[in-house]
């Protein structure tokens, strides 16, 4: 079968992998009726309404109206994942041996494109499950549901779960080898540059490491452009950069927030001066977070690996909508007006959305920033194959 991708800090098998009969389980199924099976769980990408939800919008005198990519449902498999992935904690402990998620169509929902399933790393934001878990799509998920439901026919599960052990019945077996790294080290850079004037505010500026793809992990780019201008110029505010890690294993190093507020956490004298000895900390009146710089959309990406030519790839077109956030209504007037002033001549024609965080969630490493009161700017352009 082809797998499209493990499924993250889920759980490993022994070499020869474990065995056991395929169970469909369903949203209103207990993991109880697949102990000792193979549970099989069809996952759904729906479309959520971004707007309102995800992020607001600013009026029309602060900042552009949503692009309308954005400005209706927007189907994206990492809030699918995080919705609605599976809970290997609960399998876990009902005795399910290994868990096969599908990605596949539903009523409300058309599905994932499995080329952007592969290797796709979701959900990242949970804690190790102890038990193997990976995801299929597409044709392969299809060929497991309907071994599942053949199983379920065949042997009357649905209907009477004491009769799991009769009849004929359709088992898998899952190889999913690995192994574990107690204590590895993800570390955090970071660095300050004095200001002129006001050496006691400071700008934080954030992105993150430990990416999976040129996309996903190219912050340090931004940063690095940013802090070696600030050091030519001599900013009139202090400066704090940041390259947080252990982005993609959230869990391990905060227990709220993202990768960052590990950081804000513990080196409270860089940006909340009431908490240094002696009031001799830096106060931070602005931040900064840069991530997933410069994203084709997936069409655009997939045409251009296609028609690549030696070391040079023709233009494929369409750039993914910028996802700007913007925390305070002058900060998103400000950043409307300047990201279109900064486009250099020539370059693909950019869609940027400046929006503010919305009521449920604030992606992004500029989080923790926001939610300690500093005033945000944070780019989180998403992509579809972002991870």
């Amino acid at each position: 079968i082809d797998i499209a991708s493990l499924f993250p800090y889920s759980g490993l098998t022994p070499p020869d992998g474990v065995r056991g009969r395929l169970v469909r389980i369903r949203a209103t199924d207990r993991w109880s009726s697949a102990a000792d099976c193979i549970a099989v769980v069809q996952v759904a990408n729906p479309p959520v309404r971004g707007a309102g939800l995800l992020f607001a919008t600013w009026g029309a005198a602060a900042a552009a109206p949503p692009h309308p990519s954005l400005a209706g449902p927007v189907a994206n498999p990492v809030v699918g994942a995080t919705l609605l992935a599976p809970d290997l904690a609960k399998a876990r402990a009902a005795g399910v041996r290994a868990v096969i998620a599908c990605w596949a169509p539903s009523s409300s929902s058309a599905g994932i494109d499995p080329e952007v399933a592969r290797d796709l790393y979701v959900p990242f934001t949970r804690p190790y499950a102890d038990l193997p878990a990976v995801w299929l799509a597409g044709p392969a998920a299809a060929q497991v549901l309907r071994a599942a439901a053949a199983a379920a026919a065949a042997a009357g599960i649905r209907r009477n779960p004491a009769a799991r052990a009769a009849g004929p019945a359709t088992h898998a077996r899952l190889v999913l080898p690995g192994t574990l790294h107690p204590a590895a080290e993800a570390p955090t850079l970071w660095t300050t540059l004095r200001g002129r004037h006001r050496r006691g505010a400071a700008i934080v500026l954030t992105t993150h490491s430990d990416g999976l793809n040129a996309v996903e992990e190219n912050g340090h780019a931004g940063l690095v452009a940013i802090l070696a201008a600030a050091a030519v110029v001599k900013p009139f505010c202090s400066v704090v950069a940041v390259v947080a890690g252990a982005h993609l294993r959230i869990p391990a190093v905060a227990s709220h927030g993202q990768a960052t507020a590990a950081f804000f956490e513990r080196h409270r004298n860089l940006w909340d001066r009431g908490a240094a000895p002696g009031g001799g900390g830096l106060c931070a009146v602005g931040a900064i977070a840069v991530e997933h710089l410069g994203a084709r959309t997936a069409e655009a990406a997939a045409a251009a690996a296609a028609e690549e030519a030696g070391e040079r790839q023709k233009d494929a077109g369409a750039l993914e909508p910028e996802l700007l956030y913007a925390t305070t209504a002058p900060l998103a007037s400000i950043a409307t007006r300047a990201w279109g002033e900064a486009a250099p001549a020539g370059a693909p024609p950019a869609v940027v959305v400046v929006v503010a965080p919305g009521p449920v969630v604030m992606f992004g490493e500029g989080e923790p920033a926001h939610q300690r009161g500093i005033p945000t700017v944070a780019l989180v352009t998403a992509p579809a194959y972002l991870l």
